[in-house]
Order: structure tokens, then sequence, then C-alpha cells
């Protein structure tokens, strides 16, 4: 799916050796590990928290404020289905 915020679009890839999740902007050629605010529903930009994966593949959420404030379990108010997904390649 595109038509995300600011018109950009957002795949979600692995990294082939650690299966480690990353995202990748196909129009600016950006390459992130945490997933962008544009793929958040208004419900988990709220929260305040961000979602990134550990080197081995495992997600976890850090404070945007105070990146030492981490969880491995979402925040409270944190839907981990996010309404807005990313574009999956063909």
């Amino acid at each position: 799916m595109n038509g995300i915020a600011s018109g950009a679009v957002w795949r979600e890839a692995s990294d082939p050796k650690s299966k480690r999740p990353y995202y990748y902007n196909t129009q600016t050629n950006e390459t992130v590990w945490n997933r962008p605010d544009a793929l958040l529903t208004p419900a988990q930009l709220a929260t305040g928290w961000a979602e990134t994966s550990a080197a081995d593949g495992r997600p976890y959420w850090f404070n945007k404020e105070d990146r030492s404030k981490t969880s491995w379990s979402p925040p409270e108010g944190w839907n981990t289905a996010p309404a807005i997904q990313a574009e999956q390649p063909e």
C-alpha cells in the first residue's frame, strides 16, 4: 500500500543475514531500522514510543524523548498491528 503521509512510500524488508526488519523509502532511498512515524497509527504516535528491533530480530520499543527507557513489550496504548502497512515487494 502506498499513500503514506507526506507522499513517502515505505517498504518493509528483512536483512538477509539476521532477518532483522528494516524500512526503505522508495522515493528518498532512506533506510531505517525504526518503524517510520508514517507507518504508525495515531494511537501509536500518541504513546511517544517507537518500535525497532534487536540485532537478533526481536522487536522492542523505546521512548522517543528518553531513549534510556526501553521495553520488550509494547507500551500501554500501542497496537502491534498498525493500520497502515508498509508496502510489500511483489
